[in-house]
């Protein structure tokens, strides 16, 4: 009896040793996994890449307004421009104040006669800003004319019946990007 006690003795050294290089391996080879993490190298910004609010267009027009020199469009004019293209958007007659070189604009007429609801109407729940991105001064037979770029962003609303009957209202927020023709004094 005595003997079998010395031979467990025996085994559990063996045995601890065993299981310390087994986990010392597995440690190793999980170490082996991973890999250092390094930077991507790239040259440093010289300069900052927006042009500042103030400088002045690549290739400027001699007609063309400078960024300081600007004459915002008021809001009331914004206004009355929002007003004219709903009301042509009710009446079926947007083809009137779209400008010829609008993109798409055959596709988009032809997509308001066959998928807009009959009854759709169109209307505007606020004007939230205004904003003048490009003026030109252009001379014609009126006289001299000041042609605005403007940025008019608005939250409408489109209500209509659907096919089933049921009252549909649609509310979102757009931006429409007019060009607003002004006489010159």
């Amino acid at each position: 009896m005595a003997m079998q006690f010395e031979k467990r003795l025996y085994w559990l050294p063996q045995l601890f040793v065993v299981l310390l290089f087994s986990f010392a391996m597995t440690n190793i080879s999980v170490a082996q996994e991973f890999r250092k993490m390094n930077r991507i190298a790239r040259p440093p910004a010289k300069q900052a890449l927006v042009p500042k609010p103030s400088a002045a267009s690549v290739n400027p027009s001699p007609t063309d307004v400078q960024a300081g020199q600007m004459k915002p469009v008021s809001r009331q004019t914004a206004e009355q421009a929002i007003e004219m293209l709903v009301k042509a958007w009710n009446g079926n007659t947007l083809g009137t104040v779209l400008a010829d070189n609008f993109f798409d604009r055959s596709r988009l007429l032809d997509a308001m006669g066959s998928n807009v609801p009959r009854d759709a109407s169109f209307s505007v729940l606020a004007i939230q800003d205004v904003q003048t991105l490009k003026q030109k001064y252009e001379t014609g037979s009126s006289g001299k004319v000041l042609n605005s770029t403007v940025s008019i962003t608005v939250h409408s609303q489109l209500t209509f019946n659907d096919a089933s009957g049921k009252f549909q209202r649609l509310e979102g927020v757009n931006e429409y990007i007019m060009h607003i023709r002004q006489k010159s004094l």
